[in-house]
């Protein structure tokens, strides 16, 4: 009788889990499909992406990565760190110089990076969860982690970053590979867990400055367990890099990293904004988060220092990327370490909710029952995502060959400007192989207009150089209307005749008199 009771739960534990997995997984696949073909290339996956790869191509080149970005004419902005650029230039150095071939690269090498992270989170459940005892042995476990992690790591929260050049993935990944070493170390081995877990924060920080929130919480919860020893190993690693990064790659360096990012302004409604988002978004991993720290007194086999270490990090990681939320310029990305520790919370969540089916307990039922509403919200996105891609998310329509054919015929008219062009999608002209280096301002709302506003900028800036017509032809993606507005504004003339793209000209001469 109790046997019959429990089969139906552990159906419904299967179907809940496997739900979430099964969407992100087919969504993730739409992606890698539109980004490997024929267009791919040729838009944006996020915001400022371009301006990444061409600071990767530099590193290639050999020129100088961080230079002024006060200094005309092209007022270039490195805001990340170097392990960042490096990694990415050296992943892809074997396709350059096609710069198809490399921006495909790249975005792949930030999945594999997503992979890494992933990784990390099963291997802590799959084998250092699973050989302690007591635990169910059901061969549910396996599958149920399994599930569990994949649906959180590819869910709506990271969505299109995945398949982005950007450094927050990586530094994510990197975050959960430094749990995890804490973790599977243990506390056995204080200064060798402190030591593992600091150099893989230390790398996570090299590739973005604000990636700390994980090794804020495990911080914290050394020092509130007094794990001295841990401590020890933990921050030198951290200490070091950060110090030793400021000292060697020299003034520049700090200006972009630090200055120049600092001059983003504060927007409250940008936190409400975000907030909306991240409920909708990233309803799995919060629920999961939830229910993980809610059941994690019943689990025998997690110990002291890792119950007290995920909540701490989970606090740090959430209540730290809302507070990261107040500036311009944020978006999901500041939840991205947040989604890294949900993972480690899924599998335990997992391996909790197989114990309690398994043993009839109190809290199976109700558990269960709040997961499938967050799975239900949470795999409606996806399926939504997929049925209807032009309005939601742009899955499909993201890439197209229409617009394809329209930067293939601006290429012949940028090539032909007799002067500086502009063009800001195609990862603002990298992919139509413009001469190099090229004109990037994914960044100007960010930079360099509140650089113009405080009089930093050398030269007339990005809008003054507009203004002076110092480019030929502009280039600007059809829904950029801000942008679009300010080039009408300079004087320059919108070509008929285009659908996904706004072709800007400069105004005829005017006529002279005749005598």
């Amino acid at each position: 009788m109790q046997a019959s009771r429990r089969r139906p739960a552990r159906w419904a534990l299967a179907a809940i889990l496997l739900l979430p997995a099964a969407a992100s997984l087919c969504v993730l696949g739409v992606r890698i499909a539109t980004v490997a073909g024929p267009a791919g290339p040729l838009s944006t996956t996020t915001s400022g992406e371009s301006v990444q790869l061409l600071n990767m191509l530099k590193v290639q080149r050999g020129l100088p990565l961080y230079d002024r970005p006060t200094e005309p004419p092209f007022y270039p902005v490195a805001l990340y760190n170097a392990g960042f650029y490096a990694a990415y230039a050296w992943a892809t150095a074997w396709l350059a110089p096609a710069i198809v071939d490399l921006t495909r690269g790249a975005r792949l090498f930030s999945l594999a990076l997503a992979c890494l992270g992933l990784g990390a989170t099963l291997a802590y459940g799959l084998v250092d969860l699973r050989r302690r005892g007591p635990g169910e042995a059901s061969p549910m476990l396996a599958p149920a982690m399994v599930l569990a992690a994949l649906a959180t790591a590819f869910g709506g929260l990271p969505g299109w970053w995945v398949l982005s050049i950007r450094p927050d993935i990586g530094a994510a990944a990197l975050g959960a590979v430094g749990l995890a070493l804490a973790f599977t170390i243990g506390p056995r081995r204080e200064l060798t867990a402190g030591l593992a877990a600091g150099a893989a924060m230390a790398v996570a920080w090299s590739f973005k400055q604000s990636c700390v929130l994980v090794f804020g919480g495990l911080l914290l919860a050394a020092m509130y367990q007094r794990r001295w020893r841990f401590l020890a190993g933990l921050v030198p690693p951290v200490v070091a890099t950060i110090a030793g990064l400021h000292l060697l790659l020299g003034p520049e360096y700090r200006y972009n990293t630090v200055f120049a990012t600092s001059l983003a302004g504060f927007d409250v409604q940008n936190v409400t904004t975000l907030s909306a988002h991240l409920a909708i978004k990233g309803i799995l991993p919060l629920a999961v988060s939830i229910l993980a720290l809610a059941t994690m007194r019943g689990a025998a086999w997690l110990r002291p220092d890792e119950r007290i270490a995920l909540a701490a990090c989970a606090a740090t990681t959430l209540f730290g990327g809302l507070a990261a939320c107040l500036r311009n310029g944020s978006a999901m990305n500041y939840f991205f370490e947040f989604n890294a520790v949900a993972g480690f919370l899924a599998v335990i969540l997992a391996r909790r909710l197989v114990e309690a089916v398994a043993t009839s307990e109190r809290s199976a039922r109700p558990a269960l029952a709040a997961l499938a509403v967050a799975v239900a919200c949470a795999s409606a996105q996806d399926v939504l995502r997929l049925a209807a891609p032009a309005r939601f998310d742009l899955v499909q329509a993201r890439f197209d060959v229409d617009r394809k054919a329209e930067l293939d015929r601006v290429r012949t008219m940028l090539r032909e400007a007799d002067g500086p062009v502009y063009c800001q999608p195609a990862l603002s002209g990298l992919s139509l192989d413009l001469p190099f280096p090229v004109y990037t301002f994914d960044d100007e709302p960010f930079f360099h207009r509140p650089a113009a506003l405080r009089g930093l900028l050398k030269g007339p800036g990005v809008q003054g150089q507009m203004a002076a017509h110092h480019f030929r032809m502009m280039v600007v993606e059809a829904e950029s209307d801000g942008l679009a507005g300010i080039v009408r504004d300079a004087g320059y003339v919108e070509q008929p005749g285009w659908t996904h793209l706004r072709v800007f000209t400069l105004p005829p001469p005017p006529m002279t008199a005749r005598r």
